[in-house]
């Protein structure tokens, strides 16, 4: 049985499709999501971080990103624990690359090329 956690206001309003539309649309046409452009408040800069967040979310998740499902976006701890997941994979990726090559000189590799490919 799951437990129910309540999620976070913030973020739940950050995830709408209602601030989300508002949020590529202020991009794209260069419009303000607030009354004060200036002096931005602690609140609005922590929104603004949520929308930038599940805005890249949604777009990992169109782009079929793994293990990324609407179910894990719309849960808080279930978004935490991908994010986790997801740092926590990026530094193992960047760990053994930079222990394979640490003489600073860039890797070539040669490919054996079957006859009759492009």
């Amino acid at each position: 049985m799951k437990a129910h956690f309540k999620n976070n206001s913030l973020r739940t309003l950050a995830r709408s499709s209602y601030w989300q539309t508002l949020y590529h649309q202020a991009k794209e046409i260069n419009i303000d999501l607030f009354n004060n452009t200036k002096d931005l408040s602690q609140l609005q800069i922590y929104f603004l971080q949520w929308l930038s967040l599940y805005s890249r979310l949604n777009e990992d998740m169109c782009c079929e990103e793994e293990f990324l499902t609407e179910e894990i976006i719309n849960d808080d701890i279930y978004c935490n624990a991908y994010l986790y997941y997801k740092r926590h994979n990026k530094n193992n990726t960047t760990t053994k690359r930079e222990e394979k090559n640490t003489s600073g000189i860039p890797k070539i590799s040669f490919t054996k090329k079957i006859r009759g490919t492009i």
